[in-house]
């Protein structure tokens, strides 16, 4: 079996939200909203009060991630859960300065699915599993920015989330900045844009609706996202390029993001290291 990118879609425009089908299927609504109860959002005023204080990574979904491997700059590989990766890249000159990945291929059940594309990537970032093991998320380097790839691996097929969502009113999207899986089912929190914007959004897979995460300010990047440990809400830290990492909070049902706090160079590291594992 092999994978093909799919990008067929119905532009439904709610609020903030895209949201889009598959041919033949009725229109998505709007995406659930979850509540949070009142202990649990004690919890949360609590930490986003701490502005003086190191950051609680008991509050983050901390889940065991593979990293991608690299041998001999030319053999990538990963694994988890059943899943496995293998990675092929070349060199592109005699000194061995730029390189591109020639071929990836997806092992499951001992059938192997490889990924084609138009461009080869210079590198994978990073790759990533959701909680119920129904998608996998490639996070690709190229020259111009990072491109997601998500495959459906019930399916069988794959596309690239970049192209999907400037194809449905999303503008140009150059870049996924940061991403991660909810701590259950498969919801994606992700930041897109460009080298100078970037938005903060969650994808639904199963319905490929997007739900924008409404702000007051325009962000320039966003390095990194976080879940909280029970999935009602996430964290995720802009930058400026005066090196200022703020710490942003998006709770669910509210739809709306505060700032916690501006943090340190080292409490970005921190939430780095708790998110999808990047290739070193």
């Amino acid at each position: 079996m092999r994978f093909y990118f799919s990008t067929a879609a119905i532009i439904l425009t709610l609020s903030a939200v895209i949201g889009c089908t598959h041919e033949g299927s009725p229109p998505i609504a709007e995406a659930d909203e979850l509540q949070i109860p009142a202990h649990e959002q004690h919890a949360v005023n609590k930490t986003a009060s701490q502005g003086s204080s190191h950051l609680d990574k008991e509050f983050y979904d901390i889940r065991e991630v593979s990293q991608v491997q690299i041998q001999d700059h030319t053999q990538i590989s990963w694994q988890e859960e059943g899943v496995s990766l293998t990675a092929l890249a070349v060199q592109n000159d005699q000194l061995g300065a730029s390189t591109q990945v020639s071929s990836i291929s997806i092992t499951q059940d001992n059938i192997d699915h490889p990924i084609e594309f138009e461009v080869a990537p210079a590198s994978i970032s990073s790759v990533s599993l959701s909680a119920d093991h129904q998608y996998l998320a490639l996070h690709l380097k190229y020259n111009e920015g990072h491109r997601l790839v998500i495959i459906n691996m019930t399916a069988g097929n794959y596309y690239t989330l970049n192209d999907y969502l400037s194809r449905n009113g999303r503008g140009s999207v150059d870049t996924i900045h940061s991403y991660q899986w909810a701590p259950k089912g498969n919801h994606l929190a992700l930041a897109y844009g460009d080298e100078t914007r970037s938005s903060v959004a969650i994808y639904q897979p199963d319905k490929k609706m997007l739900l924008d995460i409404p702000t007051s300010v325009l962000y320039e990047d966003t390095p990194v996202i976080v879940w909280h440990k029970r999935g009602k809400g996430f964290d995720f830290v802009s930058a400026k390029d005066n090196d200022i990492y703020v710490l942003n909070r998006y709770i669910r049902g509210k739809s709306l993001v505060s700032q916690v706090k501006v943090i340190e160079r080292d409490e970005v590291a921190d939430l780095r290291s708790i998110s999808p594992t990047y290739a070193k």
